[in-house]
């Protein structure tokens, strides 16, 4: 007996995943991002925008991609994080957990606040 096309069953894996550093794959989750009122001038006046990636180095790539003109303000010439770029993910700063490589689950809401310097 031969199944129709209406039938008939896909089994791909609907899930996403990347290579992540260490070399284990790791599973691509949607996160919403909420950029600072300084920054939003880069991201077309959005207060927050959805990011893709298995952990926050990931969504901080997505984002860059998606809004290439932010890029000089988070990161340095060398492509590293710039030092005053904080990261929460929800109560926690992300230095605190696994830094950049801390894992994203889907829903996620991280938050980008840069430091303030006074004098």
């Amino acid at each position: 007996m031969e199944a129709d096309a209406e039938t008939q069953i896909d089994w791909r894996p609907s899930t996403t995943f990347a290579l992540c550093s260490g070399g284990r794959l790791s599973r691509i989750n949607m996160a919403t991002l909420k950029i600072p009122t300084p920054l939003r001038q880069y991201t077309n006046g959005q207060a927050e925008v959805a990011v893709s990636g298995p952990n926050v180095a990931g969504a901080m790539r997505n984002l860059v991609e998606q809004f290439p003109a932010l890029e000089q303000h988070l990161y340095t010439e060398d492509g590293e994080m710039r030092a005053f770029v904080n990261l929460f993910l929800g109560e926690d700063n992300t230095k605190d957990l696994q830094g950049l490589e801390t894992l994203l689950s889907d829903g996620d809401t991280l938050r980008l606040i840069p430091s303030i310097a006074g004098g």
